[in-house]
C-alpha cells in the first residue's frame, strides 16, 4: 500500500535526506541513525519505490537511452554472420530481420 509523503515514517525521509541531498554514504548514516547498512539501503528502495523521491535526467541524448532498448538489426549475408551473433549475445540487437540463409547460418551453430 503505498502512503502519501505526509504520512510515511520520519526515517525513511531522514535516510532519503542524508543519502541524495547530503551525499551521505549509507555507512555513514547507518551510523548516525543506530541502523544498520542493510535497512539503509532497505529504506531508500522503499523511498524510490514509494516515491518519495525520483529521477530525471536532464540531458537531450536521454531520449537516445530510452530508444537503445528497442533496437532493430536488419542485415544479411554470410560475411556479417558472426558480427550479428555478437550483436545478439551482447544484447544490443533485440530483434533480426533476416534473409533466409543468414537466418539458418545463425541457428545451425
Amino acid at each position: 500500500m503505498t502512503q502519501n509523503n505526509n504520512t510515511y515514517p520520519e526515517l525513511h525521509i531522514r535516510v532519503a535526506w542524508y543519502y541524495y541531498k547530503a551525499e551521505m554514504t549509507q555507512g555513514e548514516i547507518a551510523n548516525r541513525l543506530g541502523i544498520n547498512r542493510a535497512r539503509v539501503i532497505k529504506t531508500l528502495d522503499q523511498c524510490r519505490r514509494e516515491g518519495i523521491v525520483s529521477f530525471h535526467v536532464n540531458s537531450p541524448s536521454a531520449n537516445c537511452l530510452e530508444l537503445e532498448k528497442h533496437v532493430i538489426g536488419i542485415e544479411s549475408g554470410a560475411h556479417k554472420v558472426e558480427a550479428i551473433k555478437g550483436a545478439l549475445r551482447s544484447g544490443y540487437i533485440h530483434c533480426l530481420i533476416t534473409g533466409e540463409k543468414t537466418a539458418l547460418s545463425l541457428v545451425k551453430d
